[in-house]
């Protein structure tokens, strides 16, 4: 899964690194979660971490991972779609067939959310929170993870497209990365 994808990205790039440098990264969904794992690796290693910046991130850890995240004092932004139902994976109860899975995954870290329709963001130091709904949303689009891959909403192109309207006002987003990133 996600920590695996983190393992081997971080075996891949940790010998390139250099300790005296800032480091910033950044990942879209499997990636984004991959990305703050990373992140928290590369920080208890010495590594200076000057920001992590996620898009669609799925859930990848549990509440203990999230305390652990907060604890490091890293440096991370969420950005977070109404249209994509990415963030709301794995959902609470994960059916894989032949058992149910039931460990509480959660987000972790700052979120910024772009709602539909070009409305404004929403920052929030901690995960927007709507469990009920995410839920539903979580075991729909687990039910269908196969049209996942093909959904508009859940590409990069569609977190691009709906940050547009917001872009054209460059200091509200570069305020909220300052807020993040002191």
């Amino acid at each position: 899964g996600v920590l695996r994808v983190a393992s081997d990205v971080h075996d891949a790039i940790a010998p390139f690194l250099e300790p005296t440098k800032a480091l910033r990264l950044t990942g879209h969904s499997i990636g984004g979660a991959a990305a703050h794992a990373i992140a928290f690796r590369l920080a208890r290693a010495g590594h200076s971490i000057e920001q992590c910046v996620t898009f669609g991130a799925p859930k990848f850890t549990d509440a203990a991972g999230a305390r652990k995240l907060e604890k490091a004092d890293l440096a991370l932004l969420r950005v977070t779609a109404s249209d994509d139902a990415v963030t709301a994976l794995p959902p609470p109860k994960l059916d894989v067939g032949w058992f149910i899975f039931s460990k509480r995954y959660t987000q972790a870290g700052p979120e910024l959310h772009l709602s539909a329709g070009g409305a404004p963001m929403t920052y929030a130091p901690a995960p927007l929170v709507d469990a009920q709904a995410r839920a539903e949303t979580a075991e729909q689009t687990w039910a269908n993870v196969t049209w996942l891959a093909q959904a508009e909403e859940s590409r990069m192109k569609a977190y691009l497209q709906a940050m547009k309207p917001t872009t054209d006002v460059k200091v509200q987003f570069h305020q909220i990365l300052a807020e993040v990133s002191t």
